[in-house]
Protein backbone atom coordinates (compact mmCIF):
# COMPACT_ATOMS: atom_id res chain seq x y z
CA UNK A 1 0.00 0.00 0.00
CA UNK A 2 1.48 3.33 -1.21
CA UNK A 3 1.12 6.41 1.39
CA UNK A 4 0.43 9.98 0.09
CA UNK A 5 1.98 13.02 1.03
CA UNK A 6 -1.80 14.26 2.01
CA UNK A 7 -2.26 11.23 4.27
CA UNK A 8 0.74 11.17 5.82
CA UNK A 9 0.78 15.18 6.86
CA UNK A 10 -2.78 14.02 8.14
CA UNK A 11 -1.54 11.33 10.13
CA UNK A 12 1.14 13.60 11.93
CA UNK A 13 -1.70 16.50 12.60
CA UNK A 14 -3.92 13.96 14.57
CA UNK A 15 -1.11 13.06 16.50
CA UNK A 16 -0.09 16.54 16.91
CA UNK A 17 -3.56 17.27 18.08
CA UNK A 18 -4.25 14.24 20.04
CA UNK A 19 -0.96 15.19 22.56
CA UNK A 20 -2.80 18.22 23.16
CA UNK A 21 -3.86 18.85 26.88
CA UNK A 22 -7.87 18.05 26.81
CA UNK A 23 -10.33 19.46 29.44
CA UNK A 24 -12.68 22.54 30.17
CA UNK A 25 -10.14 26.34 29.59
CA UNK A 26 -8.98 27.88 32.12
CA UNK A 27 -11.03 31.04 31.18
CA UNK A 28 -14.38 28.58 32.42
CA UNK A 29 -12.43 27.45 35.79
CA UNK A 30 -11.82 30.91 36.89
CA UNK A 31 -12.63 30.30 40.89
CA UNK A 32 -9.80 27.25 40.36
CA UNK A 33 -7.12 29.97 39.31
CA UNK A 34 -7.54 33.19 41.46
CA UNK A 35 -8.05 31.66 44.70
CA UNK A 36 -4.56 31.17 45.90
CA UNK A 37 -4.71 29.33 49.76
CA UNK A 38 -3.59 31.58 52.50
CA UNK A 39 -0.17 31.35 53.60
CA UNK A 40 0.62 30.45 49.98
CA UNK A 41 2.35 31.13 46.48
CA UNK A 42 1.24 29.70 43.11
CA UNK A 43 3.41 28.75 40.37
CA UNK A 44 0.90 28.74 37.06
CA UNK A 45 2.83 26.18 34.23
CA UNK A 46 2.00 26.37 30.61
CA UNK A 47 2.75 25.27 27.66
CA UNK A 48 1.06 27.41 24.34
CA UNK A 49 2.79 25.76 21.32
CA UNK A 50 2.07 21.98 19.55
CA UNK A 51 5.63 22.22 18.34
CA UNK A 52 6.87 19.10 19.48
CA UNK A 53 3.58 17.94 20.74
CA UNK A 54 5.06 14.37 21.89
CA UNK A 55 7.28 15.46 24.05
CA UNK A 56 5.95 16.08 27.32
CA UNK A 57 8.66 16.63 30.04
CA UNK A 58 7.04 15.89 34.07
CA UNK A 59 8.13 19.30 35.63
CA UNK A 60 9.81 19.49 39.35
CA UNK A 61 9.36 21.84 41.30
CA UNK A 62 11.53 22.17 44.88
CA UNK A 63 12.69 18.25 44.03
CA UNK A 64 8.84 17.23 43.87
CA UNK A 65 7.20 15.81 40.67
CA UNK A 66 4.17 18.01 39.44
CA UNK A 67 2.52 18.16 36.49
CA UNK A 68 3.46 17.90 32.52
CA UNK A 69 4.38 20.07 30.16
CA UNK A 70 1.45 19.21 28.25
CA UNK A 71 0.41 21.50 24.49
CA UNK A 72 -2.19 23.79 25.15
CA UNK A 73 -2.16 23.08 28.88
CA UNK A 74 -1.31 24.67 32.48
CA UNK A 75 -1.32 23.38 35.67
CA UNK A 76 -0.82 25.18 38.99
CA UNK A 77 1.86 24.20 41.66
CA UNK A 78 0.71 25.96 45.19
CA UNK A 79 4.27 26.18 47.12
CA UNK A 80 5.30 28.22 50.26
CA UNK A 81 6.73 31.41 49.71
CA UNK A 82 10.07 31.93 49.00
CA UNK A 83 12.37 30.59 46.57
CA UNK A 84 11.50 27.72 44.30
CA UNK A 85 13.96 25.84 41.40
CA UNK A 86 11.67 24.51 38.69
CA UNK A 87 12.94 21.95 36.01
CA UNK A 88 12.02 19.92 33.14
CA UNK A 89 14.08 16.93 31.82
CA UNK A 90 14.27 15.45 28.76
CA UNK A 91 17.70 14.33 27.16
CA UNK A 92 18.82 17.79 28.83
CA UNK A 93 16.97 19.62 31.78
CA UNK A 94 16.36 23.61 32.26
CA UNK A 95 16.12 25.37 35.66
CA UNK A 96 14.22 28.20 36.65
CA UNK A 97 14.19 30.12 40.11
CA UNK A 98 10.78 31.86 40.84
CA UNK A 99 10.75 33.62 44.09
CA UNK A 100 7.15 32.82 44.87
CA UNK A 101 4.92 35.62 46.67
CA UNK A 102 2.48 34.85 49.31
CA UNK A 103 -0.66 35.24 47.49
CA UNK A 104 0.35 36.25 43.99
CA UNK A 105 0.62 33.90 41.19
CA UNK A 106 4.21 33.53 39.18
CA UNK A 107 4.16 31.85 35.69
CA UNK A 108 6.56 29.79 33.97
CA UNK A 109 6.09 29.11 30.27
CA UNK A 110 7.48 25.58 29.14
CA UNK A 111 8.17 25.11 25.78
CA UNK A 112 10.47 22.55 23.49
CA UNK A 113 13.51 23.67 21.63
CA UNK A 114 14.91 21.57 19.20
CA UNK A 115 17.66 18.65 20.45
CA UNK A 116 19.69 15.68 19.14
CA UNK A 117 17.40 12.75 19.88
CA UNK A 118 14.45 14.47 21.55
CA UNK A 119 13.07 18.21 22.22
CA UNK A 120 14.82 20.35 25.11
CA UNK A 121 12.57 22.06 27.60
CA UNK A 122 13.24 25.64 27.90
CA UNK A 123 11.19 27.29 31.15
CA UNK A 124 11.19 31.02 31.29
CA UNK A 125 9.42 33.25 33.90
CA UNK A 126 6.97 35.43 32.02
CA UNK A 127 5.09 38.72 33.82
CA UNK A 128 1.71 38.24 34.97
CA UNK A 129 0.33 40.53 32.34
CA UNK A 130 1.47 38.74 28.88
CA UNK A 131 0.72 35.10 30.81
CA UNK A 132 -3.06 36.20 31.50
CA UNK A 133 -3.53 37.30 28.11
CA UNK A 134 -3.09 33.57 26.95
CA UNK A 135 -3.09 31.85 29.83
CA UNK A 136 -7.38 31.41 29.68
CA UNK A 137 -7.26 29.76 26.43
CA UNK A 138 -5.47 26.60 27.89
CA UNK A 139 -6.87 23.63 29.45
CA UNK A 140 -6.25 23.07 33.47
CA UNK A 141 -4.08 19.46 33.74
CA UNK A 142 -3.94 19.58 37.46
CA UNK A 143 -3.47 21.30 40.65
CA UNK A 144 -0.72 20.43 43.04
CA UNK A 145 0.76 21.02 46.39
CA UNK A 146 3.76 20.71 47.10
CA UNK A 147 5.69 21.73 50.82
Amino acid sequence: MKLNNTTIALSFLALALGACATGEKLSTQSLAFHSVPAGKARIAIYRTKVIGAAVQPSVVVADQETGVCKPKGVFFVDVAPGKHVISATTEATDYVAVNARAGQISYVECSIDSGIVIGRPDLEIVDKIIAEQVIGELALTGKYNVE
